[in-house]
């Protein structure tokens, strides 16, 4: 009790413990839609390298070692997992500021990644939205500021924050899954000239028919999970939103309401995204 007493002095004797509370499970929620970015299974590395095997293999070439031309691919990863880790640094920061551990936050990391990284899809305007979210860490002293600077820290990231989550969704679902309709393609092609060719018995042609409905229900699951995966960031983008622009007051029960509604949101997509791990 003397303790809990102690940290409340510490924050300030106008600002009660549980004021931040709202807060602390507004960013627990969004962490938790974000740690699910691995469930993707998939990256433009993977594109290139599965396309190039696939080649060679429609053409009956064989090399010692396998040699795949996917460095550009590698920088789309690259801009993939910086554009992810700005997205949930910014929340592991606000979940921090919303306790009493005191720190010094920073979020330069994925800016100075993407500029060391040269990617060439980031315009000036995109690349100035992350170097911004950086500059917006601020001193998270417990006892000097806490309410006030955790409603400004919000809102000066706000438009930063959704221009990167637009950006992410946006290299998703028009890149990534782009790239995947294109393999798609490519392999109804070929299994479809092969079962063309009259010299394949019928054990041959159905062991290619299956071989082929094999590929397209894993690329199927593949996008399915990364549309959810688009929609859970576009949720959080959404709430996020609502909650900076300063009209809802952090202790008022609308606040908490949005916090609900957006861990509802995110929880129902969670539980679609579980039906795709079976």
């Amino acid at each position: 009790m003397i303790n809990r007493c102690l940290i409340c002095l510490l924050i300030g004797s106008s600002l009660a413990c549980t004021n931040l509370k709202p807060i602390q499970a507004l960013s627990e929620e969004a962490l938790k839609g974000l740690d699910e970015f691995h469930e993707i299974e998939y990256s433009f590395t993977r594109n290139c390298l599965e396309d190039c095997m696939f080649s060679k293999t429609s053409q009956y070439q064989i090399e010692r070692n396998l040699h795949c031309g996917c460095s550009e691919y590698q920088k789309a990863d690259t801009l993939v997992r910086e554009l992810y880790h700005a997205l949930a640094e910014y929340w592991n920061g606000l979940l921090r500021l919303s306790t009493s551990e005191q720190l010094r936050y920073q979020l330069d990391g994925p800016a100075n990644a993407l500029q060391g990284a040269g990617w060439n899809q980031l315009d000036s305007e995109q690349l100035s939205a992350i170097r911004k979210l950086s500059e917006i860490g601020l001193n998270a002293v417990a006892g000097k500021y806490r309410k006030k600077k955790i409603r400004q820290y919000m809102t000066e990231a706000e438009p930063h924050l959704r221009q990167i989550s637009q950006k992410l969704v946006f290299i998703l679902e028009n890149n990534l899954l782009g790239l995947l309709e294109i393999q798609k393609e490519n392999w109804y092609m070929y299994y479809k000239s092969l079962l063309v060719d009259t010299e394949l018995n019928d054990r041959e042609r159905g062991l290619v028919t299956e071989k082929y409905y094999s590929l397209i229900d894993k690329t199927d699951t593949i996008r399915q999970k990364t549309l959810i995966l688009t929609r859970i960031l576009d949720a959080i983008a959404i709430h996020h939103s609502t909650l900076a622009d300063g009209e809802i007051e952090v202790n008022s029960e609308d606040f908490g309401q949005e916090v609900r509604s957006m861990a509802k949101s995110v929880h129902d997509l969670l539980y679609d995204l579980e039906q795709y791990k079976q």
